[in-house]
């Protein structure tokens, strides 16, 4: 009869810690998936609001020109009307200038990538050119999504670097009493060697500059060349935008970006005088 009772003891403790071990195992198992899900609407929630900061962006770059850039923090006006908290942190931004005309947008964001390395020239083929805008817009209305307001590039010390044989011109729109969609050009002809630089200012004349002109710096090649501009102390309009929107929501943060092409003025020469 005892024996029977100890049976049943061992029995009833053997079933009680297995109930043990399961609730445990169950209360691991959901507390996992509580944090889970804790984790996943932070990040939701942060990634929806930097995303929404983008589009934002993204807006005031389609409504703006070249060289546009832009700020948006936590402090601003767009961001404290639209949200509240304490505990977050919001950025977002529009790269557009840079010390360096290179094949790749990091410029933007590192000044070590500059025209020191070949790697980093814009190729174009044969008879290919490229027009460089010498104005940016100012974006001096930072609550305006659509607000143009234009001012001219300072190249002074602006440095073409290239190879093979090259043509540079400086064109700029004028109103003549017959049209107001002509343009007048001033060219001249650069004749180097591989890895050759030339002071734009100095070989194209002291460019006096008008904003209501428009003025491009024309590039276009003879042969097949590659090119890099470096403008220092002072920046030039890239042909790449970087646009980036960050959010911060308690421990979360995520980061969306994307890089855009200015739609710069290309073109193909087959014929010339």
């Amino acid at each position: 009869m005892n024996f029977k009772k100890a049976n049943v003891i061992v029995i009833t403790l053997f079933v009680t810690i297995l109930v043990w071990i399961m609730w445990l195992i169950t209360t691991k198992y959901v507390m996992n998936l509580l944090k889970v899900s804790s984790e996943n609407h932070k990040y939701y929630k942060a990634y929806y609001i930097a995303y929404g900061g983008l589009e934002l962006e993204l807006l005031k770059w389609k409504n703006h020109w070249y060289g546009f850039e832009d700020t948006v923090l936590s402090g601003s006006n767009t961001v404290s009307k639209n949200f509240t908290g304490v505990n977050y942190y919001f950025s977002s931004k529009i790269l557009s200038n840079s010390n360096y005309i290179t094949n790749t947008y990091k410029t933007l964001l590192d000044t070590s990538i500059n025209c020191s390395d070949s790697k980093n020239w814009i190729k174009l083929a044969t008879w290919d050119g490229l027009m460089v805008p010498l104005f940016y817009d100012k974006n001096t209305q930072e609550a305006t999504i659509s607000w143009i307001n234009y001012d001219t590039t300072d190249i002074s010390n602006t440095v073409l670097y290239y190879s093979w044989y090259i043509v540079t011109s400086y064109n700029r729109k004028i109103e003549l009493q017959w049209t107001t969609n002509d343009v007048m050009w001033a060219w001249k002809k650069f004749s180097k060697i591989w890895n050759w630089n030339v002071n734009i200012n100095s070989e194209l004349g002291s460019l006096a500059l008008d904003v209501n002109t428009f003025p491009f710096l024309v590039i276009w090649w003879v042969e097949k060349s590659s090119i890099c501009l470096e403008n220092f102390p002072n920046k030039l309009v890239t042909p790449h935008t970087y646009i980036s929107s960050e959010w911060n929501y308690m421990d979360r943060k995520v980061t969306v970006k994307v890089v855009k092409e200015n739609k710069w003025a290309q073109f193909s020469i087959y014929w010339m005088y």
